[in-house]
């Protein structure tokens, strides 16, 4: 009878936590580090928004959790693009029937369902429900089907509200310039840094009458954070106070490294994020927007970093094509475009080209996005080492140790980055074949 009993109260238990609403500990983790340690100090050259129009009760800092409206819209109403990445279960989530009778489903911000009025007028409502809860960013959201809090992902979706200076709409643009730099990331990943993580942008969809606004984005979460074998904190988490209060994580990391904040932040995120840039930008050409929020420390359960930074939002990511082709790089064809797009996804406006973008990437979002932000923090808490300072300090440094050029001043880096970026990249290679030589005559003896 007892074992009878014990069985029975094991299969309850195992019945409960699959049809749980509790996220996984990592992603709750995660999920408090994007709530509770809001930081919106940054540096003049970027934007903090002070305006902000969206109903508090959805805002990161309610850290409520809410019903998301979702409906099915036949395939012939809307544009479904896929990344090569695609998990099954995602699919199987967002597309249903085939031919005729296929649908794909879009979640609606229940801000923004006025936006969606003419749009949902035909639509069939979803049967089950999702649950969701905001990142830091009130558009990008943690989702799961209701009682499946094991099965949760990431959506940015259209919110009908302004924040800052702009409303927070997602454009057709976006979704596929996001989905098909998912696709050259994933196919160029052998010549990226072992320290870069990027978080998968892996399924997009507009419908054909909101197609400048009413785009979303379907973000998978990596097995390994899932599984709790490592943790997500974004940058501007660090420096935060907790809202429930005590000291800021930084202290923490510091502590558990056996270093001072400043020397953890020198040591376990300026010099290897620089590197990981500079590798980056000099072997494929390619960087993104690493500022507070779409650039986070990878750390393990003892609250040390991995080596690793995750970056979020491939929106802010771009390629320099040109380059590639010069370098007898692999290029886009048609197979890294997400399926049912055209076009070109590179960007291309002059009020943003290539050049300017490396530049604002390094010097904008993590010198003045990240790098600001601790510096602000450091002279705060009495130390007297100036992170700017140092922070130009190491990237002149290991340009000089990667590509032989030697910089007087960061800024006259910065001045030659935005005006012969390809000149530094040839020397690069250049230093790097020599590097190889040389090492060659000395394992040869």
């Amino acid at each position: 009878m007892r074992k009878s009993f014990g069985i029975v109260l094991l299969l309850l238990m195992s019945s409960m936590a699959l049809g749980s609403d509790k996220l996984p500990p990592s992603v709750e983790l995660w999920r408090t580090y994007e709530q509770q340690h809001v930081n919106r100090v940054v540096g003049p050259k970027i934007a903090s928004p002070e305006q902000n129009d969206q109903n508090p009760k959805y805002a990161p800092e309610s850290g409520n959790i809410f019903e998301l409206p979702a409906f099915w819209l036949d395939a012939s109403e809307a544009q479904m693009f896929e990344a090569n990445n695609l998990p099954r279960r995602l699919r199987s989530m967002f597309v249903r029937g085939a031919n005729s009778k296929k649908q794909f489903l879009i979640l609606v911000h229940p801000e923004s369902l006025a936006m969606f009025k003419s749009v949902l007028k035909d639509a069939t409502p979803y049967s089950g429900k999702f649950l969701a809860t905001p990142t830091s960013s009130s558009r990008t959201l943690f989702v799961w089907p209701k009682g499946q809090a094991d099965q949760v992902f990431l959506v940015k979706v259209a919110l009908d509200a302004t924040i800052g200076s702009a409303r927070r709409i997602v454009s057709k643009l976006q979704v596929t310039h996001s989905i098909a730099l998912n696709n050259v990331i994933q196919h160029i990943n052998q010549e990226l840094p072992d320290s870069f993580v990027g978080l998968p942008e892996v399924l997009g969809m507009v419908p054909n009458e909101l197609d400048r606004e009413g785009g979303m984005i379907v973000r998978s979460i990596p097995d390994e954070l899932l599984a709790g074998k490592v943790r997500y904190v974004p940058m501007f988490a660090l420096c935060a106070t907790p809202a429930k209060g005590g000291e800021p994580l930084i202290e923490a990391l510091a502590k558990a490294s056996k270093v001072s904040v400043v020397d953890f932040m020198e040591s376990s995120i300026i010099k290897p994020f620089v590197r990981e840039w500079l590798t980056m930008f000099l072997e494929s050409g390619m960087v993104g927007e690493p500022h507070g929020q779409n650039l986070l420390l990878e750390i393990d359960a003892q609250n040390r970093p991995t080596g690793r930074f995750v970056h979020r939002d491939f929106h802010g990511f771009d390629a320099d094509f040109e380059y590639r082709k010069k370098m007898r790089l692999p290029i886009p064809s048609r197979k890294w475009m997400p399926k049912t797009t055209s076009g070109d996804f590179t960007r291309k406006s002059p009020r943003n080209p290539i050049q300017e973008h490396f530049t604002n990437s390094l010097d904008i979002f993590f010198g003045d996005g990240v790098v600001f932000t601790f510096n602000s923090y450091a002279r705060k808490a009495g130390y007297s080492r100036d992170l700017k300072a140092v922070f130009k300090r190491v990237v002149i440094e290991q340009v000089e140790s990667m590509t032989g050029t030697q910089y007087k001043t960061y800024e006259e880096f910065i001045e030659h980055l935005n005006s012969d970026a390809v000149t530094l990249r040839q020397q690069y290679r250049k230093t790097a074949k020599n590097q190889c030589s040389v090492l060659r005559k000395v394992v040869g003896g």
